[in-house]
């Protein structure tokens, strides 16, 4: 009797292990279950060619800030040197050279617009902006009569104020270019105000024409080594406006100047 009692009392114990270990088990396998199984992390691969050409890009748009600063616009004055074929004004009476029958003159003159502009093709820089400029003469002169087909003397004061709207192109940063020497184009067209006065009846007027104006040539820049001047330039231009009250063209040199204000 002994012996059965023992023998019931192994089963028991060994089936309350084995429910034991069951529910350990099951809740053991619940839990893995439960818990959300983490993707393997995707290894990132980055372009060598790709940072690079990050950094240029970050290198000369840093080159560009520091040489705009703060401006809000771009300052250029220049002297040109012009020389005529053709520079009068005309009315119903009379033929007055605006320069006193010189061929040529100095005038100065400022270009006002937008300090970086926009850069086309990775390389040109396009900028807008106005060419302002004045010749004038003022001083005993030869004017020449139409009607009676004569030349007579007289004091005139003549002034010729052009305003152009202008297009510039260089190159997009001073990296690109060799010695610190890049190429320059500018073109514009505007009008041309004309005053004249005059102690001979009929010679005063007033008037506006059309002109128009190209030019090429180099600048230098200075940009790291003069706080005052970002660069200089030099080049040629022509120039040409006609009216029936006024004609003017010609070509010419010009020198100029960045100013950093």
């Amino acid at each position: 009797m002994k012996a059965s009692l023992k023998s019931l009392s192994s089963v028991a114990v060994a089936l309350i292990v084995s429910c034991y270990s069951t529910e350990a088990f099951a809740r053991k396998k619940s839990k893995k279950l439960e818990e959300p199984v983490s993707a393997p992390v995707p290894e990132m691969r980055i372009d060598p060619n790709l940072i690079q050409s990050y950094q240029q890009g970050a290198s000369v748009e840093s080159e560009r800030i520091e040489k705009s600063g703060v401006q809000v616009l771009a300052i250029e004055p220049a002297l040109d040197m012009h020389q005529f074929k053709s520079f009068q004004v005309n009315n119903d009476y009379f033929d007055i050279p605006l320069n006193g029958g010189t061929k040529s003159a100095i005038s100065p003159s400022v270009w006002i617009g937008h300090p970086t502009g926009a850069v086309w093709f990775k390389l040109i820089r396009a900028r807008v902006g106005l060419d302002v400029s004045y010749l004038g003469y003022d001083g005993a002169q030869t004017v020449h009569q139409r009607t009676l087909n004569l030349d007579f003397k007289d004091n005139v004061s003549a002034h010729v104020f052009p305003l152009i709207a202008t297009l510039r192109l260089g190159s997009a940063t001073t990296n690109e270019s060799t010695f610190g020497i890049s190429p320059w184009l500018s073109t514009g067209t505007g009008m041309m105000l004309t005053q004249v006065s005059g102690t001979l009846d009929g010679t005063s007027q007033s008037a506006w024409s059309p002109v128009s104006k190209i030019g090429a040539g180099l600048r230098y820049s200075l940009s790291g080594h003069n706080a005052f001047l970002g660069g200089i330039s030099a080049g040629l231009f022509g120039i040409s406006g006609s009216s029936k009250k006024a004609q003017w063209t010609g070509s010419g040199v010009t020198f100029g100047a960045d100013v950093f204000l």
